[in-house]
């Protein structure tokens, strides 16, 4: 004869795992997509692109060496959902996000939108 009672009780941890696993992806906030102000930014831990080089690639503004910039948000940068920090000087254009997703995105509206 089998015994039902063990299966039982593993099906019914299995279950009620997935439903923590669930339960704790609900709870977590997620990002904001909207940067608020240049002051708020970590620059060393954005990833941008150089709207002047050739071709400009996505990477993180670190390598940029900046020593000296202005900034501002750019709202929707290049129409795309993401909002970016521009960062410029003498030298650079620099569009910069939070995450390379984003960046690729805005690169890619910012090809899009290119002449």
């Amino acid at each position: 004869m089998l015994n039902i009672k063990p299966l039982a009780i593993i099906v019914t941890a299995v279950a009620l795992s997935a439903c923590d696993a669930n339960q704790q992806n609900q709870e977590q906030p997620t990002p904001s997509t909207a940067m608020e102000s240049c002051n708020k930014l970590k620059i060393d831990q954005l990833l941008g692109f150089d709207e002047q080089a050739a071709p400009p690639q996505c990477k993180p503004v670190k390598d940029f060496n900046l020593v000296a910039f202005k900034c501002e948000i750019s709202k929707n940068a290049f129409g795309a959902t993401q909002d970016a920090a521009h960062i410029e000087n003498e030298a650079h254009s620099i569009f910069a996000y939070p995450s390379e997703a984003a960046c690729r995105q805005g690169l890619q509206a910012h090809d899009a939108n290119a002449h």
